[in-house]
């Protein structure tokens, strides 16, 4: 437990993605991201689209090599016409050890 810390954020926070996901709760920080990566989608994507609709200059890099064609339809449902989201098929593997 000494390595968690509770960060106390001075900003508001909002919840983004999936309910049944879980989702993530954020700090609404005075300037929006520069940069948006997402790696490891799995079949939900709901995450990813909360946040490019909540700035909408933003574009979003999403990148899973292991995904299904069943997970990869789920994805490409919930993202369709949406120009801002772009899928890449990486996998990250850490080799040497």
């Amino acid at each position: 437990m000494e390595l968690l810390r509770v960060y106390q954020c001075p900003y508001q926070k909002y919840r983004a993605g999936a309910t049944n996901d879980g989702g993530y709760v954020l700090c609404d920080l005075p300037t929006p991201p520069d940069l948006f990566l997402s790696g490891g989608l799995g079949d939900n994507a709901q995450f990813e689209m909360d946040i490019l609709k909540r700035f909408p200059d933003l574009e979003c890099e999403a990148m899973d090599g292991t995904l299904n064609e069943t997970a990869r339809v789920a994805i490409q449902n919930v993202c369709m016409g949406c120009p801002r989201f772009h899928y890449h098929r990486i996998r990250f593997i850490v080799t040497g050890k």
